[in-house]
Formats: C-alpha cells, structure tokens, sequence
C-alpha cells in the first residue's frame, strides 16, 4: 500500500482516486498501467474495483489473492482509514510505476474528497462511461494526445482482458 505509507490513515477515496491518476498517467506514458485492474465509473469517480475490493476485505476478493483478510499488508480502521503494517514491496514496482505514483500524490494528495471527486469525473473515461450508461470504463478512454491513435487502442483491446493486479 504505497499511498498508506505515504500518509498512514489514508482514506479509500484518496487511495482510489490517487490510484486512478497514477495509473492514467503511466498508461499515457508508458503504454501499461501500473496495477491493470478494471475500472468503474461510480457515484464518487473511477474505483479500481479489484483494489477497493482488498481495501474491504471483500471475502472473493481475499479467495483470488489465496490470502486471509490477517495476512494483508495493511489494516482498516473506522471502516475506511488504512493504516499499513509494513513498506510497500519496491521489487514490485518499476522505477516507472514509482515515478507516477509519486507524481499523482504530488498533485493530487491535498484535494479534499469534492476536489478529487470533480477531478476524476472531468476525465473523459469517466465521463464516457456514464454517458454510455456503463459502469465499466474503457481503457481506451484514459488516452490522451498522441497515445490516443489506433494502433494503442488496438493493442489495449487485445491485452486489457488480460491485464490483472
């Protein structure tokens, strides 16, 4: 949990919308996200529902990592405040992937939770979903400039199925 030990005590909705940029970001510079989870358009902004599923300890959720809710990296106080129990594992993570994590905490960490929520609804992903009525959000979405072409929209359609935590 990169972002808990950043701030010990952080909230799911900072952690989520932090998630979201980092991952938009790197995906626009990089050609990959960094955690490759599906993507949902909800009341609050974009959720990476895999990763929102750990934070709740979501029983399907533990059963797909084979772990047990005791042996998680990180503990859940007041219902949504994670506080870790250990340093984020850095073999895991490319230079790259630290690169925009820290970015997105540089300009996204101070928003309160309206701040951040408006934010992540002005992106076009976000957007795009709740305009087709959609809760899944397209990878394809997240391109901007010059890595919105074809050529990247093809390849993210034939990899994103497969992309996973």
């Amino acid at each position: 949990m990169w972002f808990a030990n950043k701030r010990p005590g952080i909230d799911f909705h900072s952690i989520l919308k932090l998630l979201f940029f980092a991952d938009k970001d790197h995906l626009n510079e990089w050609g990959r996200p960094i955690v490759g989870d599906r993507y949902n358009a909800l009341q609050y902004g974009p959720v990476a529902q895999m990763t929102y599923d750990i934070l709740k300890r979501d029983p399907l959720a533990l059963e797909e990592l084979k772990t047990a809710s005791t042996d998680l990296p990180f503990e859940v106080q007041n219902s949504y405040c994670v506080y870790p129990h250990r340093a984020p594992d850095l073999d895991r993570l490319s230079e790259t992937d630290v690169d925009a994590l820290e970015a997105a905490w540089e300009r996204y960490a101070h928003l309160d939770f309206k701040e951040r929520t408006d934010e992540s609804h002005r992106h076009p992903a976000y957007r795009n979903a709740e305009l087709a009525g959609r809760q899944t959000m397209s990878y394809a979405d997240f391109l901007e400039g010059e890595m919105s072409n074809p050529e990247v929209i093809a390849d993210l359609e034939e990899t994103g199925p497969r992309l996973r935590l």
